[in-house]
């Protein structure tokens, strides 16, 4: 039995039947069916000290391992699997409203090969935080036979940024009837409502922008046109709707590119190749923010100046963009904007926030692994003490050995305190298990055999002072957390519009909050997520819809921000 669990240690089944319990219920039970070959045969002082104390040991650790994998499921709930992904900025009132922002502009990609437990994300992305917004935050568990009947953590959440995390985002929550309101996704696709009914937005849809793009161009008599789209269903569907318009309208398009952000430098050398092969002087570029950014870097290389372009509402009004070295390329750039609104005290409000002139994060920033070293005062005292405590134990069982036979040693029943001297110096020398990088085998050594010396050590104690006790009851817990999250953090680019957007979303809750008249007798409250606008977007969903209160913050994309913006974030919402 314990082959065919090491076979399938990896599995779902045994991860989530507690391994190390397992393998330790299994040993136990093993050294058990041993003992009792002790009892067979002429007895000699060895047999007979042997077969009282091996058999109450194992007896011991047979009973604290099956404590141990029942009390943990002593009652059935719905809980969260995987690792928690909490909000950084929250706070609880009598309505919780969900938010997710795409506070990161950038990632690190990783290929996984699906033989192991993928690392934990340098940022928290859409779909997990709308997942965690609709479950909550418990700890790691198989799921419950008992169905999930608990409510909705939040009544409503506020974003996604991008068109395709809102599409997987309302794909997900729209079983559980939950609004999605977003500010800027506006792919014609979403308004779909056999597929995403409980979507909203507060922006227009791109099959007006895609349209009124079209006549713009008519209007200046551009007939002969080129265009760029971002990979995605914001860039497809909004050039798809444009071009249809353009072919009624009598425009041509000598050439239609996709282009994404992450493509590699041949797709981007292939794009400006077409450019600079191409006669037409007019590009429509229907792109996002953060495509048109490494865009225009890529151009402004190759100093491809002297055209005409039209762009899209996501970057021909952004600020960033034409704060960007080499904007000059863009000069003259016209196309569609939103309207302005005016909200009293908004702009003082988010105008508190003042992060982003820190040269030191300017680029990913791999934290480094701590961890003690014998070579510190620390690791060494440490070591020391250990080395002591297991010297002075030694000469103490050796004492007792050389008089066995003595009655004082007779009479302080020396079988379980030759036992309690050996477990002792187990656990002065576990303590060096903590010492030095760690691996997976130090890793799963230093919390289990610890616990195993230590429970020793109690059970000699209370063979030696307790002939009789009423009830015993322990809990063995093991756990090894074999990489943290934090270990695997990057300080990503921070991006200030997506934290402007959820100031946004902070403030209008505050106003409401502060006018007794709006919600009476009622306070909001928010859980904001934010994440890197990719499409794994599943696990906040699901968090912000379960019910599960847990008032932890994300640390992971909490200790990712820059210092300025985490004072802020404790000044304006009290975290």
């Amino acid at each position: 039995m314990t082959l065919v669990f090491y076979c399938h240690i990896e599995t779902p089944l045994v991860r989530a039947n507690n391994s190390e319990l397992s393998f330790l219920l299994l040993f136990s039970l093993t050294l058990c069916f041993l003992c009792s070959l002790t009892f067979i045969g002429r007895p000699s002082e060895w047999s007979c000290m042997l077969r009282h104390t091996a058999f109450g040991i194992t007896f011991v650790l047979c009973i604290s391992c099956v404590l141990g994998k029942t009390i943990v499921a002593e009652e059935p709930q719905c809980r969260r699997r995987g690792d928690p992904a909490n909000p950084p900025l929250s706070q609880y009132g009598d309505i919780m409203l969900g938010g997710i922002f795409s506070f990161h502009s950038s990632w690190k990609d990783r290929e996984e090969t699906y033989t192991h437990k993928p690392l934990p994300l340098e940022c928290t992305r859409s779909v997990r935080a709308a997942l965690a917004l609709a479950n909550g935050n418990d700890v790691e568990s198989a799921p419950s036979a008992t169905p999930c009947t608990k409510p909705a953590q939040v009544q409503a959440i506020m974003g996604e940024t991008s068109s395709s995390p809102s599409m997987a985002i309302a794909t997900v929550i729209g079983p559980f009837h939950i609004p999605l309101i977003s500010h800027f996704a506006t792919c014609a696709c979403l308004s779909d409502k056999t597929k995403y009914p409980s979507f909203l937005r507060t922006i227009p849809s791109d099959y007006y922008q895609s349209r009124a793009l079209a006549q713009l161009v008519k209007h200046f008599g551009w007939s002969w046109v080129g265009a760029i789209r971002t990979n995605d269903d914001y860039g497809n569907n909004g050039m798809a709707i444009f071009t249809e318009t353009a072919r009624q309208l009598g425009i041509c398009l000598e050439y239609s590119v996709s282009f994404f952000r992450t493509d590699p430098p041949d797709k981007i050398q292939k794009i400006i190749n077409v450019i600079k092969a191409s006669t037409s002087k007019v590009i429509i570029a229907f792109l996002s923010h953060l495509d048109m950014d490494v865009l225009i870097h890529e151009l402004s290389q190759h100093n491809l100046t002297g055209y005409q372009w039209v762009g899209s509402e996501s970057w021909i009004f952004d600020s960033q963009t034409a704060e960007m070295n080499g904007h000059h390329i863009l000069d003259g750039a016209i196309g569609l904007s939103i309207p302005k609104a005016h909200v009293t005290g908004m702009r003082e409000f988010i105008l508190n926030v003042k992060p982003l002139n820190s040269s030191g994060r300017d680029a990913c920033v791999k934290k480094e692994a701590e961890f003690l070293s014998y070579k510190e005062v620390m690791g060494a005292l440490l070591t020391a003490a250990s080395l002591f405590g297991t010297c002075m134990t030694a000469v103490v069982t050796l004492i007792f050995f050389r008089n066995r036979k003595t009655p004082i040693v007779r009479a302080n029943n020396s079988e379980l305190s030759f036992l309690l001297l050996f477990s002792l110096t187990l656990c002065f020398l576990c303590s060096l298990s903590f010492l030095g990088r760690p691996s997976e085998w130090s890793c799963m050594l230093r919390h289990t055999a610890f616990g195993i010396t230590f429970v020793l050590c109690i059970s000699c104690v209370l063979g030696k002072t307790m002939v009789n006790f009423k009830e015993f009851k322990d809990k063995i817990i093991l756990e090894c957390a074999l990489g943290s999250a934090v270990g695997f953090w990057a300080v990503l680019g921070f991006n200030l519009r997506e934290f402007k957007f959820a100031q946004a979303m902070i403030f209008a809750i505050n106003e409401i909050n502060r006018n007794p008249d709006m919600l009476p007798n009622v306070t909001l409250g928010y859980r904001i997520y934010g994440d890197c606008g990719t499409m794994d977007i599943l696990r906040a969903a699901l968090a912000l819809v379960s019910g599960v209160k847990e008032e932890v913050r994300d640390n992971n994309c909490y200790d990712s921000l820059p210092s300025t913006v985490r004072q802020q974030m404790v000044s304006s919402t009290g975290l």
